[in-house]
């Protein structure tokens, strides 16, 4: 059973936006509830901090939290605004996946505007691409 929530957690953190009463209900009957915030905040609507704040409160322990913090931490250290530097993402951890959509998100916006601003190609691919 617990392999089954495990799969669908996983499920609804890469297909689905959220918010936070759906997330309380999902932390209310598993013991491991900062694992499940973990997964889950990135799948709340974006620039929402107040349901952000409050899903990280239905963590028990400090402890737990601690742990929902370090399995999470490239999502606190990410800044779409300037996604500059090198990335290491784990595609299998909810929070890196959500992190490597967004940057395929921003690196085809920039390119399209690149390419539609008639700015040279600098791409190693010749694409506008720079992932």
């Amino acid at each position: 059973l617990a392999e089954e929530q495990a799969i669908m957690i996983d499920a609804l953190s890469k297909d689905f936006s959220l918010d936070y009463t759906q997330i309380f209900v999902l932390c209310q009957s598993r013991a491991t509830s900062w694992n499940v915030i973990a997964s889950l905040q990135s799948s709340l609507p974006p620039g929402n901090q107040l349901e952000a704040y409050m899903c990280r409160r239905l963590i028990p322990s400090s402890c737990d939290y601690v742990r929902m913090l370090q399995k999470s931490a490239s999502l606190f250290s990410f800044n779409a605004n300037n996604p500059t530097g090198h990335y290491r993402l784990d595609l299998s951890n909810p929070i890196d996946y959500s992190i490597a959509e967004k940057l395929a998100i921003l690196d085809s916006w920039e390119s399209a505007v690149r390419s539609r601003d008639g700015k040279p190609d600098v791409s190693q691919l010749g694409n506008f691409s720079h992932c």
